[in-house]
């Protein structure tokens, strides 16, 4: 007895959507998609910072300005340049590593998630630097990056987590399909499933008409 597929008035009958295996690594990906172009714009930023010391017009507020960068560089103007260049290059890393992570492998997830941890503990001492000198910009800024790469890192551990499911899943996949490739190749060799089908019958002798015996 198979169960009736009508339901009674009244009764509701409901069906759960199909989880995404890769939603955490989706959302790593997001972020990290985020995270590396502002990298990159502040990189940028300060790669220009020289270039903008060299044009600017000699006057007070230029060398207040060159005096402030002075007392924050101690007199190392070339460190713009260097952080630019450095920012540049991670954040290009974190824009390629993304395509990776979005895949939801394991080694990518792993890398994105120590590369990210540590730029996240990075912050969370210029953080703490912040708070001590009293820049409230910086203290507001540390704590948007902080939370940005934390969530990130989250995620990917997450998405670390998920990955055997995804390899398992991938597995089933590749199962099921060589199962659909043997069926449709038994169908093709044995009519749809019926096997072959039978030869006719041999057609019975012909027989002679009787003879009269009187020679009619």
């Amino acid at each position: 007895m198979y169960p009736s597929p009508y339901l009674p008035p009244g009764v509701q009958q409901y069906y759960s959507a199909p989880v995404d295996p890769l939603r955490h690594a989706k959302r790593a990906s997001l972020l990290m998609f985020i995270i590396g172009p502002l990298i990159l714009l502040g990189g940028t930023c300060m790669l220009s910072v020289p270039a903008i010391i060299r044009m600017a017009p000699p006057g007070a507020e230029t060398d207040q300005m060159l005096q402030t960068i002075h007392e924050e560089t101690h007199g190392h103007i070339e460190l713009f340049s260097e952080g630019g260049a450095v920012a540049i290059v991670l954040g290009l890393g974190i824009v390629i590593l993304g395509f990776f992570v979005r895949r939801g492998g394991s080694r990518s997830c792993t890398i994105g998630a120590a590369v990210m941890g540590l730029l996240a503990a990075w912050f969370l001492l210029n953080l703490l630097g912040c708070v001590v000198m009293g820049n409230i910009a910086g203290v507001f800024l540390s704590l948007i990056l902080v939370g940005l790469f934390s969530a990130t890192v989250i995620w990917l551990i997450q998405a670390i987590r998920a990955s055997a499911t995804i390899h398992l899943a991938q597995q089933q996949y590749a199962a099921q399909y060589w199962q659909y490739q043997q069926t449709m190749q038994a169908y093709a060799n044995g009519g749809y499933g019926y096997g072959a089908a039978p030869s006719p019958p041999p057609a019975p002798p012909a027989q002679e008409p009787p003879q009269d015996p009187n020679g009619n």
